[in-house]
């Protein structure tokens, strides 16, 4: 956010006040084990962001990334108003974990940039078929029904077929759990 401000110094003058809200938010996400493992990073994802005292302020579902994992999403078209400071933002991946990632600094300009992909230990973990941000036998059930078809909830590295690479990535990330949303 930006402002500016003139004030009337003598009479005859007139005081402008002026400010521009950040409303548009850049984010960078990557899913886990992606074949081939560059440009495909293309996915659906679940957006939170939190205040410091964890109290959601606003929820974006569906945000579609390209296949480098970028996204751009006007907030104030959508009818959010941002203010600036230091956000919680919970990412949950269309058959991946979720994920919080803490302290982030953004909205002190019309745009922010969010790079929630800094280094591979950011990628979302893969295998949660069933959306309980768990993956569990109910997981590897739902891949196994859908062995050799490209149903695309159960194709976790999305080379276009389910088939062991896919079961190999749900058994890798086995009983683990998402930072569930808030």
């Amino acid at each position: 956010v930006s402002q500016s401000r003139y004030y009337a110094q003598t009479e005859g003058e007139v005081g402008i006040t002026a400010s521009v809200t950040g409303c548009i938010f850049e984010i960078s996400i990557k899913p886990e084990k992606r074949i081939p493992r560059e440009g495909n990073f293309s996915n659906k994802n679940l957006v939170i962001f939190y205040d410091q005292l964890y109290q959601e302020l606003f929820r974006i579902e569906n945000i579609q990334t390209d296949n480098n994992g970028y996204a751009s999403v006007d907030l104030c078209e959508k009818g959010f108003n941002t203010t600036p400071g230091i956000y919680s933002i919970y990412v949950k991946g269309y058959s991946h974990l979720g994920k919080l990632f803490t302290e982030r600094k953004g909205f002190f300009n019309y745009s922010t940039f969010f790079d929630l992909a800094q280094s591979s230990d950011d990628y979302l973990l893969a295998g949660d078929t069933t959306d309980h941000d768990y993956v569990n036998g109910l997981d590897l059930n739902v891949a196994i029904s859908k062995l050799y078809t490209n149903d695309t909830k159960s194709d976790l590295n999305n080379d276009g077929i389910v088939n062991s690479l896919d079961l190999s990535n749900q058994i890798y990330n086995l009983h683990r759990s998402g930072q569930m949303a808030l």
